[in-house]
């Protein structure tokens, strides 16, 4: 029978801070959240497999989870930046007793820092290929497994000069259902005051016979950036459509957010986006995380929002947002699931946790450092608590992952 895990990948903040004028340090936390044992914690060590190197501190990790042999079983797949230009990649495989770690990757080129991660299969040979967005000059990377190792393919790199562009998020999804996987890319300037006006864009990669052609989805006219992006269904009509967020911009002489972050959603018929408005963020500076999903149990995907507020008076109040598509209105409606501190719901994830057929919505709660489970009772929501952090986290990803037993 299979055993359902919860990975969460977070940095817990406020432990421990490097000697003055060196890259600050948070302890790098990877945890295996088990259900079926009072969510309790198993930690797994982020040092690279043979290293004596030590990874309980450092800048940042992310993680992802896929395929990566094409055996049919995931693995857990981890980035480690422990400090500039110093990043390893290895992943956690369960044997059917264990998990134990492989080495990926040790170093890559022109990098400081693995902002974001993704995997899918994007040369259908079976096997997922792992994404990498990074900066300082917003390489995106592609890393295709082989029998002497890793391969590593740049995509695009530079779009807003070297050294000063940060690719923040990468998604990889069959957008246009031709049954190929595209890249999906919000990068942005990285050398600018923050919550200022700081260009960027949110690009699609398409694979080509001369490698890899880039699409422009968006660039909200140089104003602002794309901070998160997802492909979803998410009006339930059969269409998947690239859903993503914007930051806001703070006015300096007023303190004003103009414009106010909005979610958006682009259709994309070839190589052209039609855009739609979702909704508008009010009084929040961004939206950190969302993820779309059935919550409600009549087949219908929602929307889930975490948000982030500036921490300012007035603006300090952070919410965890659903939003629905009415077929017959044709209009989102708006649910608030949670509230919290300005620091907000960096990392929501939907997954059918307990196994009962229903998903849950899960969100990390960052100023407090928790880690929440919300499931849907009748037309109220049931709150639970399932990690808690000793203070602040910085929570980078929620996966559901499922481990088959050695009789299945």
């Amino acid at each position: 029978m299979a055993k359902r895990y919860l990975a969460v990948t977070q940095l817990e903040l406020n432990l421990r801070f490097s000697e003055a004028g060196e890259p600050t340090r948070h302890f790098l936390q990877a945890l295996l959240l088990d259900p079926s044992a009072g969510w309790r914690a198993q930690p797994f060590d982020l040092r690279y497999p043979g290293s004596s190197e030590d990874a309980d501190t450092g800048e940042f990790i992310v993680s992802a989870v896929g395929d990566l042999d094409g055996d049919g079983r995931c693995e857990l797949v981890y980035a480690v930046t422990i400090a500039p230009a110093d990043c390893h990649i290895l992943a956690y495989r369960h044997d059917g007793t264990d998990w134990r770690a492989l080495p990926i990757i040790k170093g890559l080129p022109s990098v400081d820092l693995v902002r974001s991660i993704a995997l899918g299969d994007l040369d259908q040979d079976g096997a997922d290929e792992i994404v990498l967005g990074t900066r300082p000059s917003g390489a995106v990377l592609v890393l295709d497994g082989g029998p002497t190792g890793y391969a590593v393919t740049t995509i695009d790199r530079d779009q807003y000069g070297t050294g000063t562009t940060n690719t923040r998020e990468v998604a990889v999804a069959d957008v246009d259902g031709d049954g190929a996987l595209e890249v999906l890319v919000a990068t942005a300037h990285a050398s600018l005051e923050k919550w200022q006006a700081t260009p960027g864009a949110l690009f699609l990669y398409r694979r080509s016979a001369d490698g890899w052609d880039r699409i422009l989805i968006d660039d909200h006219g140089g104003r602002t950036h794309t901070r998160m992006v997802a492909v979803a269904d998410v009006k339930n009509d059969g269409v998947k459509r690239i859903v993503s967020s914007a930051v806001g911009v703070v006015q300096p002489d007023s303190g004003r957010i103009d414009p106010q972050p909005e979610l958006r959603m682009y259709t994309l018929t070839g190589e052209r986006a039609a855009c739609q408005p979702i909704g508008t963020l009010e009084n929040m500076i961004k939206s950190r995380s969302f993820a779309a999903g059935d919550i409600d149990g009549n087949g219908s995907m929602a929307l889930v929002v975490g948000t982030r507020a500036l921490g300012v008076a007035g603006l300090e109040t952070t919410c965890l947002f659903v939003y629905r598509f009415d077929a017959h209105t044709q209009a989102w409606e708006r649910e608030t699931l949670d509230t919290s501190g300005s620091f907000g719901f960096h990392c929501v994830a939907i997954a059918d946790v307990d196994g009962d057929g229903r998903s849950e919505v899960i969100a990390s709660d960052d100023g407090r450092g928790l880690i929440k489970l919300y499931k849907k009772r009748g037309d109220g929501w049931q709150r639970e608590i399932i990690y808690a952090a000793k203070g602040a986290i910085f929570c980078s990803a929620i996966h559901l992952i499922q481990v088959e037993s050695p009789s299945d």
